[in-house]
């Protein structure tokens, strides 16, 4: 019986990329939210050009990731995820700069974010990406991460 069990669990524990979150543990709805830069307002930021060539949207090649529009850039959640917090940072302040939505919902939605990442870039941790398991930070990383939380 024990080893009949343990057949069955090896069957699940099969690992393998998710072909509907890409593997990156999110709903598909999550996925087709999206920021839209226009892509000469990135182009003129020298912090994004070796960003560029390795977003989700142009390394997969997915119909709904491609924008209708080839002079905007979409970033969906996975994208932003994928970037290191200095780059997510000045990112953000050039989507809320240059976006045609609403300042007052922009500030409600960016503001609470772009304030816990400052923290965290104030604490010398700009380097991580998001995408960076718990369990790979130093013993350092994770007490100034605490920290940041307490701020």
């Amino acid at each position: 019986m024990k080893g009949l069990l343990t057949v069955d669990f090896q069957a699940m524990l099969n690992m393998k990329t998710c072909p509907h979150c890409f593997g990156s543990r999110l709903k598909k709805e999550s996925l087709h939210c999206f920021l839209t830069i226009k892509k000469q307002d990135i182009e003129k930021k020298s912090d994004f050009s070796n960003l560029l060539p390795t977003l989700f949207t142009q390394q997969e090649g997915l119909p709904f990731a491609q924008p209708e529009d080839q002079d905007l850039i979409k970033f969906n959640i996975r994208d932003l995820q994928k970037i290191e917090l200095n780059e997510l940072i000045n990112l953000l302040e050039l989507y809320k700069s240059t976006s045609e939505k609403p300042i007052n919902l922009l500030e409600r939605i960016l503001n609470p974010l772009l304030d816990r990442a400052k923290t965290i870039q104030e604490l010398g941790l700009g380097y991580l990406m998001l995408t960076r398991g718990v369990d790979t930070l130093s013993g350092g990383e994770i007490q100034r991460l605490r920290l940041a939380k307490q701020l």
